[in-house]
């Protein structure tokens, strides 16, 4: 996998089995985090795959089974009757090493413009914040007005890793996935 910063945007391109299960394969583009603060990304359409899984990350460490939240963009699997697919965004979580990471919550599916025809089509602002113990995941569709999606209480140091991830959840096949207005404290 890579990632590139072009002075505006964060290119991300990995492949993969995905993120969370017991065990993680995406690139992941960090910076620390110590204490309490929040990273902030916009997504830039377009992806190449229907199955690329991407979002924002904060995690304690780098094994596999990793302690870690996530606020991803994923292909949902309950698009409304007749339609072309839809995506969503999940909270995810695995709260002890090794551990499988479950979704403890969803968001609704992505609003048009910002998908339409299942497509991916407007840009997308994501949220991941900590405070104390409690990780709390927003999303926005203009950057000014966000909706808490998600919280959990998650044991992890002081000290994390804060960042983008991306994962074509195809083993052989790279997915690239460009953010923009990334933010950390």
């Amino acid at each position: 996998g890579s990632a590139a910063f072009d002075g505006e945007q964060y290119a991300v391109e990995e492949a993969g089995h995905g993120i969370g299960g017991a065990r993680d394969e995406f690139h992941f583009a960090f910076a620390p985090l110590r204490g309490d603060g929040a990273i902030t990304a916009r997504f830039v359409p377009q992806v190449a795959s229907q199955t690329t899984i991407f979002g924002l990350m904060l995690r304690d460490g780098f094994d596999e089974g990793a302690v870690q939240a996530s606020l991803l963009v994923v292909r949902s699997l309950s698009a409304p009757a007749g339609s072309r697919g839809a995506w969503q965004t999940n909270l995810v979580v695995r709260r002890a090493p090794g551990e499988s990471a479950s979704t403890v919550t969803s968001g609704s599916n992505l609003p048009a413009p910002n998908v339409t025809y299942g497509r991916l089509m407007e840009p997308y602002w994501l949220r991941l914040e900590r405070k104390g113990m409690l990780v709390i995941a927003s999303v926005s569709p203009d950057g000014a007005a966000w909706v808490k999606i998600g919280e959990a209480a998650i044991p992890m140091r002081p000290s994390l890793s804060a960042g983008l991830a991306v994962s074509s959840a195809l083993p052989t096949v790279t997915t690239l996935v460009r953010f923009d207005h990334v933010k950390l404290p």
